[in-house]
């Protein structure tokens, strides 16, 4: 027998990271998801969540993530922790996510990826990039964010 049968348990009941499946919806909680939800789908971005440690941050951004990938309107994407120091290959990396192909050349890439949200949004589609402990990021690196936002 083990200790999950002997506990009456049917998973294991602690993780390193937070379990989205748990978030307690207290008041601030879904004031906060609400406000997410409405700027992802009326493109009010970009849209920045900060708190304490231990505040909830991670598991809002996973059940949003969770939420909005299970509405065809939406492309997500979720990048956790990137800590990359130059543009081109944050670039890169966003792009891989969505599925896009890179170009060798930065300004090319950045190119294929300003077509790619042009057919996002003729198809009706909304891509949506979270990035979690986008505090460890470069200046330049969040420059690139607000980039595409310029496109549609």
């Amino acid at each position: 027998m083990d200790v999950l049968s002997s506990l009456g348990l049917s998973e294991q009941p602690f993780r390193i990271s937070p379990d989205p499946r748990f978030l307690y919806l207290s008041d601030q909680v879904r004031e906060a998801m609400a406000k997410c939800e409405y700027m992802a789908r009326n493109r009010t971005g970009p849209l920045y969540i900060y708190g304490p440690i231990g505040s909830g941050k991670t598991t809002i951004l996973r059940r949003l993530y969770e939420t909005l990938r299970e509405d065809e309107t939406f492309n997500v994407s979720m990048l956790i922790s990137p800590n990359i120091k130059t543009s081109n290959a944050f670039l890169r990396l966003i792009m891989e996510d969505f599925g896009v192909k890179t170009e060798r050349a930065y300004d090319r890439s950045l190119r294929s990826f300003e077509r790619f949200l042009i057919d996002q949004y003729k198809a009706g589609r909304v891509p949506l990039l979270l990035v979690d402990e986008a505090q460890n990021m470069t200046r330049d690196t969040l420059r690139l964010i607000h980039y595409p936002l310029n496109v549609n």
